[in-house]
């Protein structure tokens, strides 16, 4: 009879010596088990990107691809044992990231707002939690992890100069209120921003908030 310690983790390199006997072993116990908890295991990555993480420092800290962990994350694809025994062991500690000035995030960030854009519609853009975009935006968070800080950017390019649909009573309330906050807070559209200066901590634009129309609907 086997020791109760072994398990399919064990067996799961296929090139091991003893792969096909001790599968066989595991089968004739009921005990195979070549399948991670994938639900688990996605809640974890969510919560991993709670905290800022991108799919490439869970790749780093986990030994996995980018883009293995993305599928995983965004399908209902079944997660073989090992690979989600990687990601379960990721800590958000073990997360080594590159960090930059938040002054480039937090004014186009800021800059979106004015054209409408909440939080949560970037949150979501992004595949963060709000809160990530509500901190860097208006509680004077000093630095970013520097993947957010690029597709922050990426975002903000995409959007700038454009409004976003306000067709529902839902998508009016919410432009609404996202004009008001930086109606309130004198946030510049994007238009008004200078590029050069914008990484500096100590930068202010000189321009205040107006209402800008854009180009056309996000």
């Amino acid at each position: 009879m086997p020791d109760e310690s072994f398990s399919a983790r064990t067996m799961s390199d296929k090139n091991g010596k003893h792969y096909n006997t001790n599968r066989g072993v595991l089968i004739a116990l009921n005990r195979w088990q070549p399948w991670a908890d994938g639900e688990k295991v996605r809640k974890h990555l969510e919560d991993l990107k709670a905290t800022g993480a991108t799919w490439r420092s869970i790749g780093r800290a986990s030994g996995l691809g980018e883009a293995t962990i993305w599928a995983i994350a965004t399908t209902s694809q079944l997660v073989k044992l090992r690979t989600g025994e990687m990601l379960l062991a990721v800590k958000p500690e073990d997360l080594i990231v590159d960090r930059v000035s938040s002054g480039g995030a937090k004014w186009r960030i800021r800059s979106l707002v004015a054209m409408g854009h909440s939080y949560s519609r970037q949150a979501r853009f992004l595949g963060i939690d709000h809160e990530i975009i509500q901190q860097i935006a208006s509680r004077g968070q000093q630095t970013v992890a520097i993947d957010l800080d690029v597709r922050i950017r990426e975002l903000w390019l995409r959007l700038w100069d454009k409004r976003p649909a306000a067709f529902t009573a839902a998508q009016k309330t919410s432009v609404t209120k996202a004009l008001k906050m930086a109606e309130k807070n004198n946030w510049p559209t994007g238009a008004n921003l200078d590029e050069d200066k914008i990484y500096d901590p100590d930068y202010q634009p000189d321009a205040i908030w107006q209402y800008a129309p854009g180009i056309g609907i996000a």
